[in-house]
């Protein structure tokens, strides 16, 4: 297995950015961190069941030519209500878009529990990556707040 899995990405506050070495070439981790922000945030099509109007269905461009489906359907509950529905339609859109990483063997096992906070309204995630040489890594990101109950 390669020492160095994932480009190393600087969290800047608002924004993320890669990372560059003294040698001029990116950094590099042995971490899933940037494959995992892109599984995330990336915006995966919906399908005509889930949003009628064709236009409306976003997606990313990225996607288009594609083999790897990036992206998740996340963006479909951002205006949903902090819900026990709502929490598992979130696992399941998390577990569509990180399953690409078992599906091509970069880890044999990818699991997301999303966890809520009634109070801030606050939504984060939890992933454990059981990596092929079955080390595990369990990395977490907030995925939105201040969403009602």
């Amino acid at each position: 297995m390669a020492k160095y899995v994932d480009v190393k990405l600087t969290d800047n506050g608002d924004y993320f950015d890669l990372t560059i070495g003294d040698d001029g070439d990116f950094e590099r981790v042995n971490s899933f961190d940037t494959a995992i922000l892109l599984s995330l945030h990336c915006e995966r099509r919906a399908s005509e069941s889930e949003v009628e109007i064709p236009e409306m269905r976003r997606g990313w461009i990225g996607n288009y030519y594609q083999l790897v489906e990036l992206g998740s359907k996340m963006w479909l509950l951002y205006q949903a209500r902090l819900t026990q529905s709502t929490i598992n339609r979130c696992r399941t859109y998390l577990q569509q878009a990180l399953s690409w990483l078992t599906d091509y063997s970069y880890a044999q096992q990818v699991t997301a529990t999303p966890t809520r906070d009634i109070e801030s309204g606050r939504m984060d995630v939890v992933i454990t990556i059981r990596r092929n040489d079955d080390e595990i890594e369990t990395l977490n990101y907030a995925l939105w707040q201040n969403t009602g109950v």
